[in-house]
């Protein structure tokens, strides 16, 4: 478990690796000032295929040996259109979103099952040209 911002990112950052996941902007690790590296925002564009990208933003807090993800949002981007999210934030609660940011009822969802359910949707995306969105359960 992470001690810092600075580790919490970096494990991000393998794990970014471990899922095939490559930044095609530039990424924004930054730590907030003055938290004693334990808070922290990430913005990320991440490349999957040549028609899909996954946009991750995220806030963090560090409480003793527990990392806590304040907000968080997890956007596929097919074709330059938003197709499928999932995000938590203080106003809104767990919820998802679909094309046209239609906005669906969800649970809380890890980086790594986004990026998992992120996956199963582009890995049928030869089929998904002028496609509904697909639902995913959580």
């Amino acid at each position: 478990m992470a001690a810092s911002i600075g580790e919490y990112m970096e494990e991000r950052r393998r794990e970014c690796k471990e899922l095939s996941l490559h930044h095609n902007e530039h990424p924004v690790y930054s730590i907030e000032a003055g938290s004693g590296e334990k808070r922290g925002r990430i913005l990320l564009t991440l490349n999957m295929t040549e028609r899909a990208n996954l946009q991750v933003s995220g806030v963090v807090e560090i409480r003793g040996s527990h990392v806590h993800r304040l907000e968080y949002a997890y956007y596929l981007v097919l074709d330059g259109r938003e197709y499928w999210a999932r995000d938590f934030d203080p106003i809104h609660g767990y919820h998802g979103h679909t094309i046209g940011h239609r906005r669906v009822v969800a649970g809380r969802v890890t980086f790594k099952e986004a990026a998992a359910m992120a996956w199963d949707i582009v890995s049928q995306e030869e089929d998904l040209t002028g496609a509904d969105p697909i639902q995913i359960e959580d």
